[in-house]
């Protein structure tokens, strides 16, 4: 998404560096994700989720898409009908999956990307972890904006909702 991009450009201005687009790594991570093997391809997903900075941007993203949709109160439910789910389900099978074959991976991975599958692995996990937190994060976040900074539902003259700053 368009907020997803532009969190990238917010942390490389805020930090004062580029980010690292053109490291080897990850830069084959982006190229690996349309493979047709699926060994290499779920390893280039737990690779490429592993940035912190993906992550926030699709968190943020998040945010974003479920703000505009006007949830006040949003479950984990919710983030089925966000374009971020099928990324968020895509992931999280790619670390199971990798998890799950990491003898049969191991020479792809090293081959490929030149790391251990052992560290790939661990970094899908605390990926994972860090994600599923964030997501959390958000759900209590927008609850609070909804409630604390003063954005109220007001029926317009259709009978819908939307919300709105004072």
């Amino acid at each position: 998404t368009v907020q997803h991009e532009l969190s990238h450009v917010y942390q490389a201005i805020a930090g004062n560096k580029r980010i690292s687009t053109f490291d080897g790594i990850y830069t084959k991570a982006r190229t690996f994700l349309g493979s047709s093997d699926i060994g290499l391809r779920s390893i280039a997903e737990v690779i490429y989720f592993s940035y912190c900075y993906e992550q926030d941007g699709f968190i943020n993203g998040l945010y974003g898409e479920l703000m505009s949709k006007g949830v006040p109160s949003p479950r984990w439910s919710d983030l089925k009908d966000t374009g971020f789910y099928s990324d968020l389900i895509r992931f999280l099978n790619a670390v199971e999956y990798v998890s799950e074959n990491e003898a049969a991976l191991s020479d792809v991975c090293r081959k490929k990307f030149g790391l251990n599958i052992r560290k790939v692995v661990e970094n899908g996990k605390i990926a994972e972890r860090r994600i599923k937190e964030k997501i959390g994060k958000v759900l209590i976040k927008i609850r609070m904006d909804y409630e604390g900074e003063g954005v109220r539902f007001l029926s317009d003259t259709k009978g819908n909702t939307s919300p709105y700053l004072e």
